[in-house]
């Protein structure tokens, strides 16, 4: 099942990229905010040691799906950051906290850990918060 729902989560972000350019997200913005490219690129990658000693079966989906929500959140830095599409950027970015936050408690954090008790609370508040951000942004856009 945990395959099933990365499968549609990466379907999600897939279609979040067309969707960052048919709303403002330019190729030469994307360019120009390359050092934030590199922190989010770098940032991507330094979750793969972390998770990969637990990601047994999972380390290809794993791998597969960290770079397409980095892809989702580089269409993201193309976007002005002003006003709906502002808040559009912030829902990429909550949406990438989300997701690192769940692998984590899924393949890092022990059930041991006292934290663990709250990360499926963190996860919700940021995977909600970026649903509504994404949402708001992009209807805010079309009125």
């Amino acid at each position: 099942m945990f395959l099933i729902g990365m499968v549609a989560f990466l379907a999600a972000h897939l279609a979040y990229i067309p969707l960052f350019f048919s709303t403002g997200a330019s190729l030469d913005l994307v360019l120009e905010r390359w050092p934030l490219i590199v922190l989010l690129s770098l940032y991507s990658a330094s979750l793969m040691p972390v998770l990969w000693p637990g990601l047994g079966k999972f380390r290809v989906p794993v791998l597969i799906y960290t770079t397409i929500i980095a892809a989702m959140g580089i269409a993201a830095l193309g976007l002005p950051a002003n006003g709906s599409t502002g808040l559009i950027l912030a829902g990429a970015v909550s949406f990438i906290l989300s997701d690192t936050v769940l692998a984590l408690q899924r393949f890092r954090i022990s059930d041991a850990v006292r934290i663990r008790r709250l990360t499926p609370y963190i996860v919700w508040f940021f995977y909600w918060s970026a649903q509504a951000l994404i949402t708001y942004g992009a209807l805010n856009l079309s009125s």
